[in-house]
């Protein structure tokens, strides 16, 4: 990873990546996954760049996320980059993993999470619904997400819902350097937040992002983290 290149770490603050269209022009790429804003299509065409338009971040509000997605996505990588055979051990692989993780799961006593996204800078709360990739890491986990009534993958919440559902966990995702307690602090201490029972009860999990969202083998890794969490918490 240290050997890769960064070529932007400006990060708005809902989390989205800032790069300028120059700058990714001037890598001449062959092929471009995703359009960050400011980046079109024509752009790339022009430099003689493919796009391809991933859907990890565009679920149906009307479908509740699996690992299904996860195994798309393998597979459209594999038929990109013409290696099929692999893409297909890959998430036999991966599905194996998430089957031993669920029929270990079935001793865990915690009934509901939620899963959170705090703005860096005390911005808005967001959280994860239906069809978040996280609907399905708690799902093979038998826990229920509390909002996972709302068909949607990701939105803004107030301190009021939360509250009133009050999780069993917490699980909050972050994407700045350190172990994510900063993020957290700053979190609960909005808001009443700290009344929670999982806040009590110290229940709360700062989860690296990309180990949740968007629908890649990291979430397996982030399954596993979890589960392995909730063992401790528990034991």
């Amino acid at each position: 990873m240290e050997a890769i290149p960064t070529l932007s770490d400006e990060i708005d603050a809902s989390g989205h990546l800032q790069i300028s269209q120059e700058m990714v022009i001037a890598q001449q790429p062959d092929i471009v996954f995703g359009l960050p804003d400011g980046v079109t299509r024509e752009a790339m065409a022009d430099a003689d760049a493919q796009v391809v338009m991933q859907n990890v971040y565009c679920a149906s509000d009307h479908e509740r996320s699996s690992f299904e997605t996860l195994h798309e996505q393998i597979g459209t990588y594999g038929r990109i980059f013409d290696h099929g055979e692999q893409a297909e051990q890959l998430s036999t692989s991966l599905q194996e993993r998430i089957d031993a993780v669920s029929a270990s799961a079935k001793d865990l006593a915690t009934a509901t999470a939620a899963v959170l996204y705090p703005s860096v800078g005390g911005g808005p709360l967001y959280t994860y619904g239906a069809a978040s990739m996280v609907t399905a890491q708690l799902d093979a986990l038998g826990i229920e997400n509390v909002f996972a009534g709302t068909a949607e993958r990701v939105f803004e919440i107030s301190a009021e819902p939360l509250l009133a559902a009050d999780p069993d966990v917490l699980i909050v995702l972050y994407q700045t350097d350190g172990d994510g307690s900063d993020v957290v602090a700053e979190m609960i201490s909005q808001d009443q937040l700290g009344s929670l029972r999982a806040v009590q009860d110290q229940a709360l999990l700062p989860l690296l992002f990309n180990f949740a969202e968007p629908a890649s083998p990291l979430v397996v890794d982030g399954l596993e983290r979890i589960h392995e969490w909730l063992v401790e918490l528990e034991g």
